[in-house]
């Protein structure tokens, strides 16, 4: 029998399925946080009424940790900026990205970062399957999606994400070896970072080289 076209996935579809596989890990994550302060609570109950040997607990709590770690390392997490209002978020303002381009290559599009929900929920920025919700970038070149192939212009620019909103290049040493000089770094600086990127690794996480600045865990003032 013929497979019915009304059966066939959308791309919403599969936003949705992911939304929701999110949510159940999100739910996870609480309830782990839950049974963590739990068992703490139960550790210190124990400690305080000498049933248990503090010293061996903070003998043992090392080689705890380092496992803890070692875990953690191989884990698949989901990335998800924070929720503030991207459209609230002031760039820099005497900075001419536009007037740079030529020079830069629109380098920075080549840094990775997390999608907020506001992003997804609007649909426009395209992030990555694999990785979730991080930006989409090219196979080929390692830039984004949206970033055009001869003008490096951005295809989503008013409604880019609130990273790309408040990055500022001019003291990242992988775009400018002198920005007030107006010399770009060796393009095969960042080129080495991208191959990092696409090597296989234990974890999906990028090397921290890559991602561009942390945005603020609060609303803007």
């Amino acid at each position: 029998m013929a497979d019915d076209p009304s059966d066939a996935l959308t791309r919403g579809d599969l936003h949705d399925a992911l939304r929701f596989l999110h949510a159940q890990a999100h739910q996870g994550q609480l309830d782990l946080d839950r049974i963590d302060a739990i068992l703490g609570a139960l550790i210190k109950t124990l400690l305080d009424s000498g049933l248990l040997d503090r010293a061996r607990v903070e003998t043992l709590l090392p080689d705890a940790n380092a496992r803890l770690a070692a875990r953690a390392a191989h884990e698949v997490t989901v990335d998800v900026g924070p929720a503030i209002d991207k459209y609230a978020v002031s760039g820099p303002a005497d900075l001419d990205c536009a007037a740079l381009l030529p020079l830069c290559l629109g380098r920075c599009c080549r840094l990775t970062f997390a999608l907020s929900f506001q992003d997804l929920d609007e649909g426009q920025v395209r992030w990555d399957y694999r990785q979730p919700y991080r930006i989409r970038q090219r196979a080929d070149d390692g830039y984004c999606v949206h970033s055009d192939r001869e003008t490096r212009g951005c295809a989503v620019y008013a409604a880019r994400p609130a990273t790309c909103r408040r990055y500022d290049c001019r003291n990242d040493a992988r775009i400018w070896d002198d920005f007030e000089r107006r010399i770009p770094a060796p393009v095969e600086r960042i080129d080495r970072l991208i191959q990092l990127r696409t090597q296989p690794r234990p974890s999906p996480a990028p090397p921290d080289e890559l991602r561009m600045e942390p945005e603020p865990e609060t609303e803007p003032t």
